[in-house]
């Protein structure tokens, strides 16, 4: 029985022959290498369990290459411990088997679905769904729950990029309550491999701001997009509100002759029913999509099926950014001036433009916040939180109308006697 040192030279010294060769380590008892016949080596141990007079079990670490000589030694250690403890290692590695497939990570995510997110959070079902699908399951998809430790997790954020911070905080921020719904509820786990891991850093402030000159240029290249991304993107200057509640507006929230439109509570961030006045541009908008001033009774404003609200928003904006840079480029040459760049931006900054610009207007504070329902209607209690829910409402309709008429005149043509701040050269 030959034995030495296991090491990399030692082992790459063995050699093949037509019956399987051995070495044993000469420090860890039981602790081997065996060449078959073929010339694969694996790690090996060899124990008993019950003393000198029980059977000689012998038992597959794995592979050398896959495994190094001191992954393969650390094994051997833990599985001598399993052995003085009683512990054969051979029905511990089938239990591990069997625990693998019973709690393979993809179907505690789709049981976590149906039994956790759909029945008590419907409303983010598509949120979670949507984040395990395409950045969780193909990095753990085939991993026991079990054996998903603490840097598997940061490991799978860390991929992610480093732009993407919002990303990455989604990402966070659906695993977190899977592992404890995992460990808690279900008792699936032992040891939550989230429970110390801080959430990634939130994103920056975002203060981009379009100018006017910015503004004109959107509202011309949103102008020359077909229904229903470009009337949409319109109104989302127009009226400055979420980009959601603008895609799923529906025409028997519009009231042409009150001139308003009011957002169920369920379509608001806060929850809050807001109240939004029509300005003379929005309602003209408006009417040129209704194809008249009879405005329907029902139905979806920007749809493609008839039946769902437009989605594909990424696809809208990189179509918008061609036709902006389009008109940049048709501008300059027509003018004979260079070609200017267009910062980068989101639909979000619109939204955070007509607040600006409400505020060069000389528009008070609260009158925007309230606007663009930002006002903290939780502070209301009893009558007040019933009866002041259409405040400011006169104070709202001036301020929409004053903006509808600055957009009138920024976009109306560059003749105009705005003058806009100059877009940054390249």
């Amino acid at each position: 029985m030959a034995k030495a040192k296991i090491s990399v030279r030692a082992i790459e010294g063995l050699q093949k022959a037509s019956a399987p060769v051995f070495l044993w380590d000469c420090e860890k008892p039981g602790f081997g290498v065996k060449v078959t016949p073929a010339g694969k080596k694996v790690f090996i141990l060899q124990y008993r369990l019950g003393g000198r007079g029980s059977k000689t079990v012998r038992y597959t670490i794995g592979p050398y290459g896959v495994w190094t000589v001191a992954a393969a030694e650390k094994e051997a250690g833990r599985l001598l411990l399993l052995v003085g403890q009683g512990i054969d290692p051979g029905t511990e590695k089938q239990n591990s088997r069997r625990l693998a497939i019973g709690t393979d990570f993809d179907k505690i995510a789709d049981l976590y679905l149906e039994e956790q997110v759909r029945p008590y959070t419907p409303r983010s079902y598509d949120f979670v769904e949507s984040i395990l699908r395409v950045h969780v399951r193909p990095v753990l998809k085939g991993k026991a729950l079990p054996h998903i430790l603490e840097d598997d997790i940061r490991d799978l954020i860390a991929k992610l990029p480093l732009t993407k911070t919002a990303l990455r905080r989604n990402v966070f921020a659906v695993l977190r309550p899977f592992f404890k719904w995992a460990k808690g509820e279900k008792r699936i786990i032992k040891i939550n491999p989230m429970a110390d891991m801080d959430a990634p850093p939130s994103a920056a402030s975002r203060d981009r701001v379009l100018d006017d000159a910015e503004m004109r240029i959107v509202w011309r290249a949103a102008n020359a997009l077909p229904y229903p991304f470009g009337p949409w993107i319109l109104l989302l200057l127009t009226l400055g509100q979420r980009r959601t509640e603008v895609a799923t507006l529906e025409w028997k929230e519009l009231n042409r002759n009150e001139g308003e439109w009011i957002i169920p509570g369920s379509k608001t961030k806060n929850g809050q029913t807001h109240v939004v006045p029509l300005s003379s541009l929005a309602v003209t908008e408006l009417d040129v999509l209704a194809g008249g001033d009879a405005w329907p009774k029902r139905g979806l404003v920007f749809t493609t099926t008839g039946r769902t609200a437009i989605s594909g928003f990424s696809k809208a904006k990189r179509i918008i950014d061609e036709k902006i840079a389009e008109i940049i480029a048709a501008d300059a040459t027509l003018e004979g001036d260079e070609t200017h760049s267009f910062d980068p931006w989101r639909f979000h900054d619109l939204r955070r433009s007509m607040a600006t610009g409400m505020q060069r207007l000389r528009i008070p504070t609260e009158v925007i916040e309230a606007c663009e329902n930002r006002l903290a209607g939780g502070s209301k209690q009893g009558a007040a939180k019933v009866y002041q829910r259409y405040a400011y409402a006169d104070e709202k309709q001036a301020a929409l109308q004053k903006w509808g008429d600055h957009l009138t005149l920024v976009t109306a043509n560059k003749s105009s006697n705005v003058v806009p701040l100059a877009i940054k050269a390249k």
